[in-house]
């Protein structure tokens, strides 16, 4: 097994922890329904934060979450799946991700309504 060790080394202009916003968030439903592209660009950050991304279908039921803990990128791109099954996935959908630190809270927030066509 390997280690995998990164030295996070912030910008001279980052923003402190209280200052980190979300700039940008795309939903990108791909050609398999259940999967979106979701892409996330961060102000850049003395202090890597947390993110916690949920996805609410048109009911407002939860149907797809991620967390991801002290990420060290500004800019991230990655693939959510929809957990709905024998049901269509059409329709409308809100994507909210929260920007956190353990000792401030959620510092910021940004929803983000998509279709599935």
């Amino acid at each position: 097994m390997h280690d995998y060790v990164h030295s996070f080394i912030p910008d001279e202009d980052a923003a402190s922890p209280a200052e980190v916003r979300v700039l940008s968030l795309k939903a990108v439903p791909l050609s398999e329904p259940q999967k979106i592209r979701v892409t996330i660009q961060l102000t850049p950050f003395q202090q890597p934060p947390d993110l916690a991304f949920l996805i609410l279908d048109q009911n407002k039921v939860e149907v797809a979450s991620v967390s991801m803990i002290e990420t060290v990128l500004d800019e991230i791109n990655f693939v959510i799946h929809i957990r709905k099954r024998n049901t269509s996935l059409s329709g409308a959908y809100q994507l909210a991700v929260d920007v956190l630190y353990k000792d401030l809270g959620i510092v910021d927030r940004k929803t983000l309504d998509f279709e599935i066509p």
